[in-house]
């Protein structure tokens, strides 16, 4: 038993579209003595995950073979049946699973290489639209040349060929690929555990979204405020850095104005002591013009430099007190 794994056989590199579990059986019957007289193939698809019916989503193909008449069918249970096949797949028309089917039914048969194959009848009813090509294709690739009964090779039937005659086809091997069950059925396991866990989290986030929501109708505008910072909260940093740096530069400048405020009181203070100082000067002279008229009367001991200077040095120290 096997598991088909079909992707689209257009978009092979896409994820897989279906699964189909197949069922092989074969049955040997032989004489009393051992030898064969008929061998049967029965392969049972059936699609996984979607609803089947009696006559949608499941089938089975049908091959045998004959030591008596040293025939096989690949169609039908009996040797002498002009059977033909039919896969009931809705959506998966095309994707080569009855290719794979009638493939692993035509390697079956091949170990009667020289035993005639019963012939395939093409029936008018089955054929329509694009499916007449189709069909006729199918068969045509294991190695079936039809004589067609009208021109738009609507019906027809097969020639004889034997089984050497008949063609292993393998394209199918582009967009299915076979699964043993255990391996799917662990990997179905697997999956389930990760969808458990998936929906444990989103449990979890829906009760915190629950939570959040019964805290915003507490204290709106906290909430409001805490949305915007975790929303815009980088924005906001790099807008309150940009402000900081800002008034760093300001402060810096500020300061660096304080000295040459600084010097210019200083300068002005300096000027205001020397107006004052050159005021008493001139105020001085005035005091001593009479004395410098009665310099005749003065002794002469005064007219010397030396006792002008000691004169004018006493006048000055008690006016400058």
């Amino acid at each position: 038993m096997l598991v088909l794994e079909i992707r689209d056989r257009n978009k092979t590199d896409r994820g897989v579209i279906a699964r189909v579990l197949v069922e092989r059986e074969t049955r040997y019957e032989r004489y009393a003595d051992g030898q064969l007289d008929t061998a049967h193939i029965e392969l049972s698809y059936r699609m996984i995950g979607v609803p089947v019916g009696p006559a949608s989503g499941q089938g089975e193909f049908r091959g045998c073979y004959s030591a008596v008449h040293n025939r096989v069918s690949v169609t039908a249970s009996g040797v002498w049946e002009h059977g033909f096949v039919t896969l009931d797949l809705p959506g998966l028309e095309g994707q080569r699973i009855g290719t794979y089917l009638m493939n692993e039914i035509v390697c079956w048969v091949r170990q009667w290489p020289d035993a005639d194959v019963n012939n395939i009848e093409l029936l008018a009813g089955q054929a329509y639209g694009k499916n007449t090509a189709r069909r006729n294709r199918f068969y045509e690739q294991f190695g079936f040349a039809f004589d067609y009964a009208d021109p738009e090779h609507r019906a027809g039937m097969s020639r004889a060929i034997r089984v050497h005659d008949l063609s292993a086809v393998e394209n199918w091997k582009d967009n299915i690929a076979e699964r043993r069950v255990f391996d799917f059925l662990m990997n179905q396991a697997d999956s389930e555990r990760v969808a458990h866990a998936d929906v444990a989290r989103l449990t979890r986030s829906l009760h915190d979204l629950i939570a959040d929501r019964k805290r915003a109708e507490r204290h709106p505008l906290w909430w409001a405020v805490r949305e915007v910072y975790s929303r815009h909260g980088s924005w906001i940093l790099a807008a309150a850095s940009i402000v900081s740096v800002a008034a760093l530069l300001h402060f810096a400048g500020s300061c660096s104005g304080i000295p040459s405020r600084m010097t210019a009181s200083m300068k002005r203070a300096t000027g205001r002591r020397a107006a004052h100082q050159l005021k008493l000067s001139t105020h001085a002279r005035a005091h001593l013009s009479p004395a410098s008229s009665a310099s005749s009367s003065v002794p002469n001991s005064l007219s010397t430099p030396e006792a002008s200077t000691t004169l004018l040095s006493s006048v000055i120290v008690p006016l400058a007190a």
